[in-house]
């Protein structure tokens, strides 16, 4: 199986430290994409609640009175139809005529909105409105003359005409009012798809985030589990060090797992061990053998490299000088 965890702790070391920066620069620029898709939905919902309040209201307010302008025309003239302006109640004719009024200038408030909006279907349909609403009035006006001049009968050949005038321009007003409503729906879809874009793109960025901290918590436990081991390794290797440097050769750093720089200190510290007291060893059984006049023994050079070799021909050569003078004492 193929690792891809550096084998040195300087290796180790260079890697978290790009994690860490990446982790950090991913922050940064998650907490700034935050921070300006934040104000950018905020100023865009701003905008159109601005333009909701500023245009839409006044709208809304315009085509209700519109609605309301109609209904009363028909509400009064249809009243004076009934007591055929009989008893003092022919004041229907003068609250008529002023809703009706009150209908141009209404209409012109609804037009001047839908104008400020660009709502070309809405303009349309007030148009369509504005058109009728004249038939509409003198139909009205008509039948509650024939009623009041001529009585029932003659009142209700026409009422059928105004009926259906008042069918006409209330399915006129529907129209445009469905109109109304299809773009306030369409801006409300609009505001909620901000903020669901907004939403969406703080749960990613919050995801990316948290899923960060937690590679970043993951790394500095590893990180820590690897400085406990190293520590502990040190401490053992410290050990054995201060056996050795009181004079105990036989120690050795045991159950070396490890492969970096550590390691390598480690399986060192061994060999210099090995070589110590291979070396004095060595330079013991050739002392005891010159000190009983066998100069026979020297030590062995094989395998030994630099100091260690140079001091033990240094011994040999005092060994050979010994035994020369043996010889020629004897």
């Amino acid at each position: 199986m193929v690792s891809f965890t550096p084998r040195t702790i300087r290796g180790q070391a260079n890697v978290a430290a790009v994690v860490m920066l990446f982790i950090a620069l991913f922050m940064l620029g998650a907490s700034l994409f935050l921070g300006i898709t934040a104000l950018r939905s905020v100023n865009e919902i701003g905008k159109l609640l601005s333009r909701s309040h500023e245009q839409f209201v006044p709208l809304q307010g315009a085509m209700k009175d519109l609605r309301y302008d109609v209904v009363q025309v028909q509400q009064f003239l249809t009243d004076v139809s009934a007591t055929r302006a009989q008893g003092g109640l022919s004041d229907g004719y003068h609250e008529a005529e002023g809703f009706a009024t009150a209908f141009g200038l209404d209409l012109a408030r609804a037009r001047k909105h839908a104008q400020g909006l660009g709502l070309a279907r809405l303009i349309s349909n007030l148009s369509e409105v504005e058109r009728e609403f004249p038939g509409y009035y003198q139909a009205g006006r008509k039948m509650a003359d024939a009623y009041v001049a001529g009585g029932t009968e003659a009142g209700n050949k026409l009422m059928p005409g105004f009926d259906k005038a008042t069918d006409v321009i209330t399915d006129r007003l529907q129209a445009a009012l469905r109109s109304l409503d299809d773009v306030m729906g369409r801006e409300d879809g609009d505001a909620a798809a901000l903020i669901d874009q907004e939403w969406r793109g703080t749960v990613v960025a919050t995801g990316g985030a948290l899923f960060l901290v937690m590679m970043s918590i993951l790394l500095v436990i590893t990180g820590m589990r690897r400085l406990i081991s190293a520590s502990a390794t040190l401490h053992k290797a410290a050990d054995v060090m201060e056996k050795a440097a009181g004079g105990d050769l036989n120690v050795r750093i045991t159950r070396i797992k490890r492969d970096d720089e550590l390691g390598r200190l480690l399986h060192n510290s061994n060999h210099v061990l090995d070589l110590t007291e291979a070396f004095a060893k060595d330079a013991g059984a050739v002392m005891i053998h010159a000190a009983q006049r066998n100069y026979f023994r020297r030590m062995i050079c094989d395998g030994l490299r630099g100091e260690f070799h140079e001091y033990a021909s240094r011994i040999n050569a005092v060994i050979a000088d010994m035994q020369g003078c043996s010889v020629l004492t004897t």
